[in-house]
């Protein structure tokens, strides 16, 4: 069989239209593909500001519980001082009694070596 140029122009024709059918095809799965891709741009979107907000929450969680615990620190600091200044008057005031204590023990030894006892 020979090939006729009526043949080949067919021929040619039925590859066009095959090449026709797989365009349209792609021309749709790209449309398809837009459309997917905007969704998802949208849901990307969201997500973002979603995670955005709970960062900001949670950093803001942060410097809250960072500012009470600054807060509770110094108060402890002042305590502790508080409580330290009270330690060392009452060890003051205890080193004097014990002077005190000493001082009349020295007298009532000293009024019984007197006494002639």
């Amino acid at each position: 069989m020979a090939w006729t140029d009526e043949r080949i122009t067919e021929r040619f024709d039925r590859i066009d239209d095959r090449f026709d059918v797989v365009d349209h095809r792609f021309d749709e799965v790209d449309r398809r593909l837009d459309g997917m891709k905007e969704d998802v741009d949208r849901r990307f979107d969201e997500m973002k500001e979603d995670v955005n907000r709970r960062f900001d929450e949670t950093n803001r969680r942060i410097e809250e519980t960072n500012s009470r615990m600054t807060q509770g620190f110094n108060k402890l600091h002042a305590e502790i001082a508080e409580v330290r200044a009270s330690i060392e008057a009452l060890q003051a005031t205890m080193n004097r009694g014990n002077f005190a204590v000493i001082a009349a023990l020295i007298g009532v030894i000293a009024a019984i070596l007197v006494k002639g006892g």
